[in-house]
């Protein structure tokens, strides 16, 4: 078991998405660890571990704390967190989903997108530039800020 699982929740700041220079693990097919990645260059396929930190993953990865990537595409289901850069699919997390600019589905107690295309379920959801739909307790967007349904 990688120990850094155990110290991972008390790391005071997320860890960002790793350099390309320094990102040196590429993942095609497969990826189960009872740990995880930070130096991710390109996960392809299927991923389940405890967290999860590359330039580019597309397909399905499944996280205990939470996937960071610069580029994430497909379905991303984490117990606490999905952060990315540039994003399409669907994400799924229990705290929150962060995307500078993002394509798809948001699901979470708090969604942020900068710029939004799709639809975001939350209590709090937030975008400043928004094409789509908010459905939560509090929605904002560049336009107007509503509760229950904004557009």
């Amino acid at each position: 078991m990688n120990p850094l699982v155990l110290i991972y929740p008390l790391i005071p700041r997320g860890i960002e998405v790793p350099a390309e220079e320094e990102a040196t693990v590429v993942v095609n097919g497969i990826h189960v660890s009872t740990g995880g990645m930070t130096d991710g260059n390109s996960v392809n396929g299927i991923g389940v571990s405890a967290y999860h930190h590359a330039v580019k993953t597309n397909g399905i990865s499944a996280n205990f704390y939470n996937n960071t990537s610069g580029t994430l595409n497909g379905i991303h289901v984490s117990g606490f967190a999905n952060n990315s850069e540039k994003g399409a699919g669907i994400t799924i997390a229990a705290i929150g989903n962060y995307s500078e600019n993002f394509s798809g589905l948001q699901v979470s107690f708090f969604n942020e997108a900068k710029s939004m295309k799709g639809i975001q379920i939350g209590l709090s959801n937030k975008s400043e530039r928004l094409k789509g739909l908010q459905l939560g307790l509090w929605n904002k967007n560049g336009k107007r800020s509503l509760p229950i349904i904004n557009f």
